[in-house]
């Protein structure tokens, strides 16, 4: 049994321009899909260190960032002064029970002076072991040779 047909092959010239429309509009939404979305945050530039250690760290671990501008951030907040990051701190150190690590993520073009204030209050808030967070070089990887 054969059905009729009724459907006929296009023979006509297919048209561009919707089609060149459409692609450039989809190109324009891919080019400018980083802009289009706004990330908070402050931008921290670690310091790049040769040879780093990945040891692990056994102890319960916080960690404060300072960006260029000295502004401590603890847990993600902005901290206003000294005395109450050396409270939180106390705090953590009072919740951890076997012990706690600071990590410093610290700009890379921070004032020293800075950094060891941070590390002071740090200590007297009874923080035994404080990391200095780096980023490691270009081209230095996890299991690279040497």
């Amino acid at each position: 049994m054969r059905f009729p047909r009724n459907c006929k092959p296009f023979r006509g010239q297919l048209d561009v321009a919707p089609w060149a429309g459409l692609f450039f509009l989809l190109s324009l939404f891919f080019v400018l899909q980083s802009s289009l979305f706004f990330v908070p945050g402050v931008r921290i530039e670690l310091p790049t260190a040769s040879g780093a250690e990945l040891g692990g760290v056994t102890n319960a671990t916080v960690s404060v960032m300072v960006d260029r501008d000295s502004r401590i951030f603890y847990n993600h907040q902005l901290v206003v002064d000294g005395n109450t990051l050396k409270r939180r701190l106390e705090t953590a150190v009072r919740a951890a029970h076997s012990g706690l690590t600071l990590i410093i993520q610290a700009d890379r073009r921070l004032d020293l002076q800075k950094l060891m204030e941070l590390k002071q209050l740090a200590t007297e808030a009874g923080i035994k072991e404080i990391l200095l967070a780096s980023r490691p070089l270009v081209g230095e990887g996890r299991g690279g040779s040497k």
